[in-house]
This record gives structure tokens, C-alpha cells and sequence, in this order.
């Protein structure tokens, strides 16, 4: 069952649609590798990312297929331990859409 997007408890999904290139990208994980180009990746992919913004220089991005596995994880990076060791709770919930690309 999917999660209302009205309906969310604490965070807003941001939809991205560009980014600052002129290609066109044929999935989610190339325009999001294309975005964010220093993050590091988790597995995964689909139009739901989780950002942590929490490293010094890097961000790392996470690919969900569906929002409630995209706020899953969320509630962990959320959770107690954070992200790692020098979580500083910059973590967002966006959304790809590559229609617009």
C-alpha cells in the first residue's frame, strides 16, 4: 500500500525535474549520478531518492522505487545513529521526474 503524499508525517517530497544539463537522461540513477556527480550511491534505483547531506564535501543518495521504501529509510537515517558517526541531520526526500528532463 502507498503512502498518501499528502499525507506525510514530517518531511515534504521535493520533486526535481532539472538539473543544469542538457542531456537527456534514460534513467534514474544516471540523472541523479548527473546531479549530485561527487555523492556516493547506495543500490537501488527509481524516481525516489533520500539525500544525506551530512558528509563534508559529499552528499550520499539512496534510489527507491516507491515512497514508502524511500521513507523507510528515512525513519533510519532519522533515527537515533543517524546517518553515521557525523550525522548532522541534513537529509532530504525527492522526487525525479523524468519527463521534464
Amino acid at each position: 500500500m502507498t503512502s498518501d503524499l499528502f499525507d506525510l508525517p514530517t518531511k515534504v517530497v521535493k520533486t526535481y525535474r532539472v538539473h543544469g544539463c542538457h542531456r537527456r537522461h534514460l534513467s534514474y540513477r544516471e540523472w541523479a549520478r548527473c546531479s549530485w556527480p561527487s555523492a556516493a550511491f547506495g543500490s537501488g534505483d527509481g524516481p525516489y531518492c533520500t539525500i544525506a547531506r551530512c558528509r563534508r564535501r559529499a552528499a550520499t543518495v539512496h534510489l527507491h522505487s516507491d515512497i514508502d521504501a524511500a521513507l523507510g529509510w528515512l525513519a533510519v537515517i532519522d533515527g537515533p545513529t543517524g546517518c553515521g558517526g557525523r550525522c548532522l541531520g541534513r537529509h532530504e526526500l525527492v522526487r525525479i521526474d523524468l519527463r521534464a528532463d
